[in-house]
């Protein structure tokens, strides 16, 4: 699937003590992992490279390691530690950052160098962005595999009090991390929900939403949820369900269709629009149409709805659908494509988009610390960081 242009995939590893890796052994297992993902059999140093620090060129790639003796700026965990989720999930996360004393920098990208996220938004930047930056969500998907994978070797030789994924601003403690990606489940570490509420305050029977921050880079398109009187873990469980299904089926379920889960009565609509004030990002809408448990039923005109039996059938039925629907996502988004819009319209980039999610999010600041999910979905989290399945 076509994503906007990712300049490099990024993670920083906070640390409560410098201990860098021996280089030569560091270079090694970069090598390895870089054969490994079929990036390239052998790596070139690069001249940035220093007793601490591997930087090196895997064929057409970058792969840099840098190992660092003092703290990250608290600036750049802003947004994470004051979103709701994170309190959620890591409620100590502000201390983490507080008392952490060394930090290691992961960083994958395309070429010699990456171009800056407004300079790819330009005609020039369009022409060079799949030199430079993912521009599919498969390659970008590769490029998380192997910093999963280089995240791994960097913790476990010195353990990470936080690990902020930064495509996502995911602010996660290492057993959340460890115990993500051992599921495989890329939503969990790929997608970090902002929480909103348009009453300025959460609770039952109040309107929650939620913005899918990441989710561009995995779909394409920006998964927003439409607010709705609904338990907050509802509507997180069905944003990482409608995510998790659009990846098995390697495309987006088209617009105007419809998402449930078999054997539930609650129906999720699902709609391609554009990004007010922006040329180049959509979103997907998602919209509680019926969920009869929670008072809401709905008559919204829809296409249709699928009822898939296992994931082969979801598969099948994507590679059907797209020889019988135009599917918005399928859509070529080429500069040209563009050229009829509004020249008043500027031009998105990553910080317009993550400037939206915060915007989105905006009304959370006042009612983080006393939002919760439900017993379930909480334990389910808290599972992942203590290791513990019960």
């Amino acid at each position: 699937m076509k994503i906007p242009a990712l300049p490099s995939v990024d993670c920083a590893l906070l640390h409560e003590q410098f201990k860098p890796m021996d280089s030569r052994r560091l270079f090694e297992a970069v090598e390895s992992l870089a054969a490994r993902f079929g990036y390239a059999r052998a790596c070139q140093l690069i001249v940035t490279s220093t007793d601490k620090d591997v930087h090196v060129f895997a064929g057409d790639h970058r792969i840099l390691i840098s190992q660092n003796p003092q703290p990250l700026e608290p600036d750049g965990f802003r947004t994470a530690l004051t979103t709701p989720f994170t309190g959620m999930i890591f409620p100590g996360a502000r201390d983490a950052v507080d008392r952490h004393r060394a930090n290691t920098f992961l960083s994958i990208g395309k070429g010699v160098t990456s171009l800056p996220p407004e300079m790819l938004q330009s005609e020039f930047g369009q022409m060079l962005a799949d030199r430079t930056a993912f521009t599919t969500s498969e390659e970008a998907q590769r490029a998380f595999g192997l910093c999963e994978d280089l995240t791994k070797l960097m913790s476990g030789h010195n353990p990470a009090s936080a690990i902020h994924w930064c495509a996502s601003d995911n602010l996660i403690p290492q057993a959340f991390f460890d115990q993500a990606t051992a599921g495989g489940d890329a939503t969990l570490l790929h997608i970090r929900p902002y929480i909103t509420s348009s009453a300025g305050r959460m609770g039952d029977g109040l309107p929650i939403g939620v913005t899918a921050n990441g989710s561009q880079w995995l779909l394409g398109k920006m998964v927003t949820f439409e607010e709705a009187r609904v338990p907050i873990s509802w509507m997180i469980e069905a944003t990482y369900g409608f995510i998790r299904m659009c990846l098995v089926r390697g495309s987006l379920i088209p617009h105007m269709d419809t998402f449930s889960v078999e054997g539930q009565d609650w129906q999720v609509g699902v709609f391609h629009e554009k990004i007010e004030g922006f040329d180049s990002w959509e979103k997907v809408r998602l919209v509680v149409l019926n969920h009869p448990k929670y008072g809401i039923r709905s008559h919204a005109p829809v296409k249709r709805s699928f009822v898939y039996k296992d994931v082969e059938d979801m598969k099948q039925r994507a590679v059907a659908e797209r020889q019988e629907v135009h599917a918005a996502n399928d859509v070529p988004h080429t500069a040209a494509g563009y050229a009829n819009t509004s020249g008043a319209r500027k031009s998105a980039d990553i910080a317009g988009l993550r400037s939206l999610a915060i915007t989105s999010a905006a009304n959370t600041q006042r009612v983080a610390r006393s939002t919760s999910l439900d017993g379930g979905l909480i334990n389910r989290f808290r599972s992942l960081i203590t290791g513990s399945t019960g």
